[in-house]
């Protein structure tokens, strides 16, 4: 069933590191290219040199002065409370999604038909995913998605019967949620950190 994603790997090819990456660990040549040629595509000029020696003297310092580490992740306050409830959104996410997958047999119709119907909901919610988050912000469609999950799971904890419709709505809430949190969780750390 993977094997036809192989030829993915092929992209690797084209493309490029992140700039702001290349930066951090010093490579400030290649990072110069990579600049230079989103620069081309999107027609924008650029001033030279990109980078001055002040500027790197700078950075090489930084990067002599402190090595990333796992433990930045809990070094600060801000950034304990970020990872804590990353976290448990993450785990929270991973339960209820899969849960809601694994027990699609369980909704009372056919299975298959459940099993394609529980598959085919993530495509509107990614698809919504695209525009709420553009609109609302990461911070809004995450906690809209996942109340949306939630609301319908207790709806179904509450009545203690697994409604097909309700049981779908949630796992569509889930399912744009776990779109988001994988965009929400790398830009709420630093480069030097991911």
């Amino acid at each position: 069933m993977t094997l036809p994603l192989l030829f993915l790997f092929i992209f690797f090819i084209w493309l490029p590191e992140s700039a702001r990456w290349l930066i951090s660990v010093g490579k400030y040549d290649k990072a110069e290219k990579v600049i230079t040629k989103v620069a081309e595509v999107n027609k924008a000029g650029l001033q030279k040199p990109l980078f001055t020696k002040e500027f790197m003297v700078e950075q090489e310092r930084i990067r002599k002065e402190h090595r990333p580490t796992g433990l930045d992740l809990i070094r600060t306050p801000r950034m304990r409370m970020r990872t804590i409830n990353l976290v448990f959104i993450w785990m929270v996410n991973s339960m209820v999604y899969h849960g809601l997958s694994l027990n699609s047999s369980n909704l009372g119709t056919n299975d298959y038909v459940a099993f394609a119907i529980t598959g085919g909901i993530e495509i509107p919610a990614y698809i919504m995913d695209i525009f709420i988050v553009e609109f609302f912000g990461r911070r809004l469609s995450l906690f809209f998605c996942l109340m949306l999950g939630g609301y319908c799971l207790n709806i179904i904890v509450a009545t203690g019967v697994a409604l097909t419709t309700v049981s779908m709505i949630g796992k569509f809430g889930i399912a744009g949620s776990f779109a988001i949190i994988y965009l929400y969780t790398v830009e709420l750390y630093p480069t030097n950190i991911r």
